[in-house]
């Protein structure tokens, strides 16, 4: 039965609630923000999106589900979209991930965060499901090292974080991701940094110098052992340079990198 289908039908009535519930459909990926979730259904190329607007015009399919009024339903052939009004929608979205989490078998929830920082962490983070493949935050949001902390001792089974950091302090589970993007500051810990062993590594908003640099190729050189690709954005007063490598060109790039600017 199509996705979408399926959940219109389980937003009808209790009963039929009931029945989608015995169904054991699963969805591949749940999105969190604080005004939206969205459902994606993998291959299929399917979505449900439920959002949270200050101002909407209710019409005839207005309805109510677990305390959560929605005054909009648009449904099409890959998409189902409803809309809420709320001027806080924080507690809102809650109620919809928890009425979701008991809807379907969800396989991956990520966090994509265009809300207050603190509500995240504080708020939807206790009360969010602990299992999750990946988290990940704008660029814009830098997370203390105290915060970071908090999600990582929060969430198992992460396998891809994406994060700007203010200051980097290692986590014992990250040597179990196969992904991660981060941000770091001038004044990195540079042994912390070096203590990451993933598939593939991405490191931007860094001001890392020169002399940082060539530590970290060579380090990650001699001692890599999962690393299958290695970027680092490098910031400078012209250009933004990309350093880009993998197992068989690491040795290379990092020659060719420690020529051009010897620490």
């Amino acid at each position: 039965m199509n996705p979408i289908d399926l959940l219109d039908l389980s937003l009808c009535s209790k009963t039929t609630r009931d029945l989608v519930k015995q169904c054991n459909f699963e969805v591949e990926t749940v999105a969190i923000s604080a005004s939206k979730t969205t459902l994606f259904f993998g291959k299929e190329l399917k979505q449900m999106t439920w959002e949270f607007v200050k101002d909407v015009e209710r019409d005839d399919g207005a309805r109510t589900v677990d305390g959560v009024h929605f005054e909009k339903a648009a449904k099409h052939e890959d998409r189902l979209e409803l809309l809420s009004q709320s001027e806080s929608y924080e507690m809102e979205t809650l109620l919809v991930l928890k009425y979701f989490d008991e809807l379907l078998r969800i396989k991956d929830y990520t966090t994509e965060v265009d809300c207050d920082l603190r509500f995240v962490v504080d708020v939807l983070l206790p009360l969010a499901p602990r299992q999750r493949l990946s988290f990940r935050f704008p660029e814009t949001t830098v997370l203390s090292a105290e915060d970071f902390k908090k999600l990582m001792d929060h969430y198992e089974g992460v396998q891809e974080i994406d994060v700007n950091l203010q200051a980097l302090v290692f986590h014992e589970k990250m040597l179990q991701m196969e992904a991660i993007r981060i941000g770091v500051p001038a004044d990195v810990d540079l042994n912390e940094l070096m203590k990451i062993d993933c598939d593939y590594l991405v490191i931007f908003e860094n001001q890392l110098n020169n002399s940082s640099i060539n530590q970290l190729l060579r380090n990650w050189m001699v001692t890599r052992k999962r690393l299958i690709t290695l970027e680092i954005k490098i910031y400078d007063a012209f250009a933004i340079i990309t350093i880009v490598a993998t197992p068989l060109t690491l040795s290379e790039t990092t020659e060719c990198w420690l020529q051009l600017y010897a620490g």
